[in-house]
């Protein structure tokens, strides 16, 4: 009888962790005039969010999605001694970023941040845009993401933005939005703005017809994401009756929709927004990339909520989601 007798490489049963990190414009200064960033300084800043360790992503800290993360569960074990990163930065050339060690962090916002050595350039633009900014800063650049390895180009699905003819949602994606929001908690009338419960509800039906597509990826592997539009005059705030454009007005709510390997329908979506219409969840696209080397590309947003920043991470696929974020208050 023959016996086939294989060897393993415990190196590559075993892979090294993958940390994966982002380089922020981290605000160091208060405005001091009204106005969007004005007179505002800005310093690059590593922040670390993520790990990969045998085939699974996880947060650094707290593992529950979407949680405002305390600031003393985070495991900083691997982070003491300096450590390079590597990524690409807006231009998609090499980036090298240098870190040495957690800043022992005191507020909700500093969690994951390092004290970063290196680049270290000084930005007090007033030129800001709110597309990637956050609860109390407008950023000039999206965060750029960095990973503990040997950093790769390589996108193996294939990711592509759709040229789009018309911004009219297929059937399909309109019934599903519509179950999503089926059931929403709802204002309570005799109560003033701040001590209602939830911020916003729906009022009215979502009829295909209000709904709009703003944007569509495809990979080659058959995944999508679509970004949908929920109009402004969809949504009431509780205890208000604004009738002028003022910062307490609804504002179209911005959803995205993806289509996994399985070809089943999800939506990244905090819990808290799935039945809050005030909550205004917005997640911006930051990249597309196979970060661990897995020959699987990894897919991930910025976030930003009600008093909530972070980042989302989908991997396998599209079929798991974790996420990295943290209140201020």
């Amino acid at each position: 009888m023959l016996v086939a007798l294989v060897l393993l490489n415990p190196a590559a049963a075993n892979p090294p962790t993958t940390y994966l990190a982002f380089l922020e414009d981290h605000l160091i200064e208060e405005a001091t005039v009204t106005g969007k960033g004005k007179r505002e300084a800005y310093e690059p800043a590593v922040r670390v969010a993520f790990r990969k360790s045998g085939n699974e992503w996880s947060s650094i800290c707290d593992p529950r999605a979407f949680v405002r993360t305390p600031v003393k569960s985070c495991d900083y074990k691997d982070f003491k001694k300096t450590r390079l990163w590597q990524g690409l930065d807006s231009s998609n050339n090499e980036l090298t970023a240098k870190a040495a060690g957690p800043r022992d962090p005191v507020a909700y916002s500093e969690v994951g941040l390092l004290k970063t050595l290196s680049p270290t350039l000084l930005d007090s633009s007033t030129d800001r845009q709110i597309l990637f900014g956050g609860h109390n800063f407008w950023a000039v650049r999206k965060p750029l993401a960095l990973v503990s390895g040997k950093y790769s180009k390589s996108d193996p699905e294939g990711w592509s933005e759709v040229d789009l003819r018309a911004d009219v949602v297929p059937t399909f994606l309109q019934e599903f939005v519509q179950r999503e929001f089926s059931v929403l908690k709802k204002c309570e009338p005799e109560f003033p703005s701040r001590t209602q419960k939830i911020q916003g509800e729906l009022r009215m039906d979502l009829r295909g017809e209000g709904l709009r597509l703003r944007r569509q990826y495809r990979s080659q592997s058959r995944l999508e994401f679509w970004q949908i539009e929920i109009p402004a005059v969809a949504i009431r705030l509780c205890g208000s009756e604004h009738t002028g454009r003022d910062w307490n007005e609804p504002q179209a709510l911005k959803v995205w929709v993806f289509r996994d390997k399985n070809a089943d329908l999800g939506m990244i979506l905090s819990l808290r927004a799935k039945e809050n219409f005030g909550a205004f969840d917005k997640y911006e696209l930051i990249e597309h990339r196979d970060f661990d080397g897995d020959g699987s590309t990894e897919v991930i947003f910025w976030y930003s909520g009600y008093v909530h920043d972070g980042y989302v991470l989908l991997s396998d696929g599209l079929t798991k989601l974790t996420t990295f974020t943290w209140g201020y208050h």
